[in-house]
Order: C-alpha cells, then structure tokens, then sequence
C-alpha cells in the first residue's frame, strides 16, 4: 500500500499532467499551493493528486540560499548559462531542472489526522520503490552529503543520489514533492551547482549550510534501470503503482481554476531575482 492505507476508502486520484516552459516556470508551486488549500477544505472531488512538472532548464533556490554574500552573482551566473532561477516555497537549497529530470507532487489530505515529517516522505520512497520493483532494485533514504541540497530523505542507488524530496503543509493537506534524475549529463549539473555557490561566495558564509559538491556523488536513473531512464516511462510507471492503490484516477482540468493569487504569491517570492 502507498495512499490507500492514509485512507478510510479506497481514494480517487487526480492526475495533473505539464511541461513547464520557462515562462512559467513559477506555475508548477502556485498551481500545488492552489490545490493544497482545495484539498484542505474538501473542495475537490478528488481526495489526492498526482501532480507532474518536468520543464525547461532551471534552478530551484531554497530560502537557505538567498542568504548567500553574493546571492545576485550567482543568480547572474545561472542566467548566464541558461537556466531560469526560481526561489521556491519548500526545499532548503538548490536543485537543477531540465528535460531530463521528472518533478513530480503528490498532495494528500490524510484522514486519521496529520503525518509527521518522516511518515509523509516514506510515502514517496514506497511509491519509488514499487516503481522499481520489477527491475530488482530499490532506492536508499539516506543523507548523500556532497550531493546537492542534501537532506535525510536523499534517495540513493547503488550509493549514488538520483532524488531528493521536499515537503509542504497547508492546512490538513501534504505536498511530497521529488525530483528524480532520470537522463542526460548529471556531472554537468553537479557543476553547475557547485559553480553557482561559488559565484555567490560561499567562501565567505558565516554559517555552514551550503554544500561542498561533489558531482560524482549522483547519477541517474538509466544508469542502472536503463528501461525507467525516459520521462513518459518513469512516470506510467508511478501511475500503474498508483492504480493497484485507488479506487480510480482521472486527468485534473486546471482551465478553470484561478492561480492569480498564489502566482502573484511566486512573483513577489522572486521579484528581486
């Protein structure tokens, strides 16, 4: 079981599926934010969802990161190499997107009250693991350090990072969001990071939150699952786990609902960048 068990019955599942184009590349949190309040106040006819937000090349700052000496140099730097900055609402520091990297969201509103921290991110590590369950491998929680945004619910195979997860509350709802690296050049990324701290003076920090990364410490997913290494795949695979858990799922319309508020949330989040 990965949801049905936080359940009284047997739950319906919404399915939210996009690609994130630069130009909203502030989209995927507010549209989470929205449906985090929805479920929250039982307005939704659905009782969790399955959110999908790969995009175009960006990076995702934690508020840690913001307090960076040079925080502006190195927002300039990750311009100059053509990914989007964005300061996002959960999440400590900086993670990397691209075309290659599946985001996804999982919104709950568990009803035997609230889970704690750990309990909602073993959620997503027993979703992963059904996903990788037919290939006989299984992903490892566990602190990678001189990975990227490191944290305890870094999720490993064969000792090198491929996710990280991130956590977010609104009300009686959950949002487990992940990153997972799937494809495409994860050295490159790795630097990329490791070159923004940099630029930003990390050097200089008074405290000692950022990390000292270590590219090799990550790879992907088709490093060792090669089947599960292209977004379409990976994320079928997360839906058929998903089905043997609900009672059914259907595609979620966001047409008709108004982001305006919590997409000038984001924007004043990240006017100053």
């Amino acid at each position: 079981m990965i949801i049905s068990a936080l359940y009284s019955k047997s739950p319906h599942l919404a399915i939210v599926d996009e690609f994130v184009p630069n130009d909203q590349a502030l989209r995927p949190f507010a549209v989470d934010d929205y449906l985090l309040r929805a479920l929250s106040k039982d307005e939704l006819e659905a009782d969790a969802v399955l959110h999908f937000w790969p995009g175009d090349p960006a990076v995702y700052l934690g508020m840690v990161d913001t307090r960076l000496p040079d925080f502006q140099a190195g927002v300039d730097f990750l311009k100059a190499s053509s990914y989007r900055p964005v300061i996002r609402p959960s999440g400590g520091l900086a993670v990397v997107s691209d075309p290659g990297i599946l985001n996804f969201s999982l919104l709950i509103k568990p009803a035997g009250g609230r889970l704690s921290i750990d309990d909602a991110y073993e959620v997503l590590l027993r979703l992963i693991n059904q996903v990788l369950a037919p290939y006989q491998e299984q992903v490892q929680a566990g602190e990678i350090t001189r990975s990227y945004c490191p944290g305890s619910y870094d999720l490993s195979l064969q000792g090198k990072k491929i996710a990280g997860l991130a956590q977010r509350r609104i009300g009686s709802a959950i949002g487990i969001s992940a990153y997972v690296s799937l494809e495409g050049d994860q050295i490159r990324r790795g630097q990329l990071i490791r070159d923004f701290y940099q630029a930003s003076q990390v050097q200089e920090a008074k405290r000692d939150d950022y990390p000292d990364v270590l590219p090799e410490s990550m790879h992907n997913v088709s490093d060792v699952v090669p089947e599960l290494g292209q977004l379409d795949r990976f994320k079928a695979a997360i839906q058929d786990a998903l089905s043997a858990d609900t009672a059914s799922q259907s595609l979620l319309d966001l047409d008709q609902i108004d982001l305006s508020k919590d997409l000038a949330k984001m924007s004043k989040r990240n006017q100053d960048i």
